[in-house]
């Protein structure tokens, strides 16, 4: 009898692995590997391990067969002091932030904003409130978060949602637009009303870039919304990174 709790094997910023012909079964889960690189896995059987279909989309963490975690730098959806670290760029509109331990796909909670009064126009919600991440970008390739919306009007969206927009400072910046992805989202499988979004620091054909030819450091980043009507706007955002 399985009891399924566990890891069978575990490794950490190990990387140059060749696995053969393990079994293992009846565990938490199977293989778990953090922060490596360049793992060839043959003839290794991790079935029957955690599998439950009433568990849902990991509010208690990721379990199974095995699990690849790669290492990122956050940007301000998880810890107590995240929701304060937090503004917006629109004078018309109120935003209260504040982390949300329920409505989360990620860590311990997600960063939920509240758009209200909602004045018009395009709302940047802005982190850090003001400038200072001095994160360097060389090794870096893409922007990624988890998104959650709910927009009362009617039609909802309008132009383009999100605009992200990277800074090193206020005339040296990169913006990434991709058309409405609110309202046309990219794939119709969604957990629990969440959208992953992947932004390439270069563009691609999907996300135009504009600005600055090179950013060297990140100092703030804004997502920029805006919608039809003046209904309130809830948002929710987690597992903001860079990496």
């Amino acid at each position: 009898m399985y009891d399924f709790q566990g890891v069978a094997i575990h490794a950490q910023a190990v990387s140059n692995v060749r696995l053969r012909n393990v079994n293992a079964r009846g565990w938490e889960t199977g293989l778990k590997v953090e922060d490596g690189a360049t793992w060839q896995i043959e003839r290794c059987d991790f079935s029957r391990n955690s599998h439950d279909p009433s568990f849902g989309w990991g509010e208690n963490g990721r379990r199974g067969g095995f699990i690849l975690v790669e290492h990122v730098d956050g940007l301000g959806t998880e810890g107590p002091d995240a929701a304060a670290r937090w503004d917006r760029v629109n004078p018309r509109s109120r935003v209260t932030f504040a982390m949300d331990s329920e409505t989360k796909i990620v860590g311990q909670s997600s960063l939920r904003a509240l758009i209200n009064p909602y004045g018009g126009e395009r709302v940047n919600l802005r982190v850090p409130a003001g400038s200072g991440l001095n994160l360097a970008l060389q090794g870096k390739s893409t922007l990624v978060f988890w998104i959650k919306v709910l927009n009362e009007n009617v039609p909802a969206w309008q132009n383009t949602n999100p605009v992200v927009t990277l800074y090193e400072s206020p005339s040296r910046f990169a913006k990434f637009e991709a058309g409405d992805l609110l309202s046309s989202p990219p794939y119709n499988e969604a957990r629990d009303g969440w959208t992953y979004v992947v932004v390439p620091l270069q563009g691609d054909s999907l996300w135009k870039r504009e600005g600055t030819d090179d950013i060297a450091t990140l100092n703030s980043l804004t997502l920029g919304f805006d919608s039809w009507g003046a209904r309130p706007l809830r948002i929710w955002i987690d597992g903001l990174a860079i990496k």
